[in-house]
Formats: structure tokens, C-alpha cells, sequence
């Protein structure tokens, strides 16, 4: 009975082994992507969120620029990488296609108001580097169902764009979170 069981043990184990080796690698994270800002008009160009320069530098501010998809665009495009899930929201690092630096909340001091939003060399334990996408309710005539709050996990406060300034180079920022147009987020 012993000898029977032995071939039909070491089949398995080559079986499972083969099947290692020949099994497809793990899929492959999706591409970057851009985060675009809502249009505070119909007739507002499309503007997303980039990094100041085209820096690789830590501590470099974000902002908003108008959307290009011709030559160089890695420092407008992102990579949303899920952290974890939050009361059935997803949070994630917000990770930039040029830099691989994380969409950070500068802490220098005391939360706050006005906190600015920099890239900074990733880390998964930051809080600061985290955030949570808060799905906002569909308004009549409201023809995408995209667009979010990204509130940050060091204490709630969403990403902003200053002064509500829907032009080339005006930089983010956290603040309060509410419902207007420069803290809406769309993922395209």
C-alpha cells in the first residue's frame, strides 16, 4: 500500500512544480494615468494635475497645467496605486509617471489649512501620501460619474487647487473639504 502512494505523492509535487513554472506572470499594474481637475465652465480648457518643471526634486510643489498628450507629458501622468480600503473606499499613493515620487501633504508643522501638496519620495507608512477617493453624487446633467474628493489620511482635508485659480501654474494645496469644482478629481 506504501509503494502505491509514493509515485502517486511524487507525480503530484512534479504536477504542482510544472504548474509553477509554466503559469502566466503576475498582470502587470495599469499605466499612468491623468488626474484632471472639473472644468469650472463649459468653455474652460481641460487642466490636470503636474509637477512643477518637469522636476525630479523632492519638496517640489504641484500643480495645475493644461492638459497635453504630445512629447513629453510623464509629469502629468500618475500611477494610482491602492493602498487599502477605507470604509469602502479605496486609498492610494498617487505616484508620478517621471518622477516615481508620491503626491505628498507637506507636514511642517500643524495641520492646516493652506498645507502645501509637493512630491516626495514614496512611503507606504506616510499618511500624508494617502489618499482616500470619495465618490461625489451625481448632479443632474452631470455626464461623468468619476469624479472624487481625494481627502488625505493625516486628517481628512481634501486636495484643492489655491484660490479656486483654474490657470497654467496654480498650485494645490489641502483645505476643507467640500463641493466645488477645485476639489473635484476625475481619473481618465
Amino acid at each position: 500500500m506504501r509503494i502505491g502512494r509514493l509515485p502517486t505523492a511524487i507525480a503530484t509535487v512534479a504536477l504542482s512544480l510544472l504548474t509553477l513554472l509554466v503559469a502566466p506572470a503576475a498582470a502587470q499594474a495599469a499605466g499612468p494615468i491623468y488626474i484632471s481637475v472639473l472644468k469650472p465652465t463649459s468653455t474652460s480648457p481641460t487642466r490636470v494635475l503636474d509637477m512643477t518643471g518637469w522636476s525630479m526634486d523632492n519638496l517640489t510643489q504641484a500643480q495645475l497645467w493644461i492638459y497635453r498628450n504630445q512629447d513629453e507629458v510623464r509629469n502629468q501622468r500618475w500611477y494610482v496605486d491602492l493602498m487599502y480600503k477605507d470604509s469602502g473606499m479605496g486609498v492610494y499613493h498617487l505616484r508620478n509617471a517621471l518622477s516615481n515620487k508620491c503626491l505628498d501633504r507637506r507636514l511642517d508643522g500643524s495641520l492646516d489649512n493652506g498645507d502645501v501638496v509637493q512630491q516626495y519620495t514614496c512611503n507606504n507608512s506616510s499618511k500624508n501620501q494617502q489618499w482616500r477617493a470619495h465618490m461625489i453624487p451625481q448632479q443632474t446633467g452631470d455626464t461623468n460619474l468619476n469624479w472624487v474628493r481625494l481627502e488625505n489620511m493625516s486628517d481628512g482635508r481634501c486636495l484643492d487647487v489655491t484660490n479656486a485659480s483654474h490657470t497654467d501654474g496654480a498650485k494645490l494645496q489641502v483645505w476643507d473639504c467640500g463641493w466645488a469644482w477645485n476639489q473635484r478629481w476625475n481619473i481618465y
